[in-house]
């Protein structure tokens, strides 16, 4: 029984490629799975005496996505997470996650939070949608 518990810890150790530490009680981890790393955070919450670890997901990025460091920024306070989407050589802002209330900010809120929090003009807010012209 201590070798397959063993066998099963190394085995979740090796999937993780990343762990940063934000704070005390906030990780951010990526896992590698198959050919995609999944970016989660894991977060301690008291009550009372009571300590519970929390894991939420966060989103999947590509390997090539991670390894170029432009899809996932955090900000200098280690409070807010972005979300940066590449499309074109284009970098657009997905969303925006908060440390403090542990989920994301509303759509209409976003590009004020990451402008407050990052200084980083590369990224558009808004993506140009190109409509076809339906000619009747």
């Amino acid at each position: 029984m201590q070798n397959s518990e063993n066998s099963l810890k190394d085995i979740i150790e090796k999937e993780r490629v990343e762990i940063i530490w934000l704070d005390d009680n906030n990780l951010l981890v990526y896992t590698k799975k198959e050919n995609d790393i999944i970016v989660s955070l894991f977060y301690v919450t008291k009550a009372g005496t009571i300590t519970s670890i929390h894991e939420q997901y966060l989103k999947t990025i590509s390997i090539e996505d991670y390894l170029s460091n432009d899809c996932v920024k955090i900000s200098d306070d280690n409070k807010v997470i972005a979300f940066i989407e590449k499309d074109n050589n284009n970098l657009y802002l997905e969303k925006v996650y908060s440390l403090d209330i542990h989920n994301y900010y509303l759509e209409e809120e976003k590009d004020i939070v990451y402008e407050n929090n990052f200084n980083d003009k590369n990224v558009q807010f808004i993506r140009k949608l190109e409509v076809p012209i339906c000619l009747t």
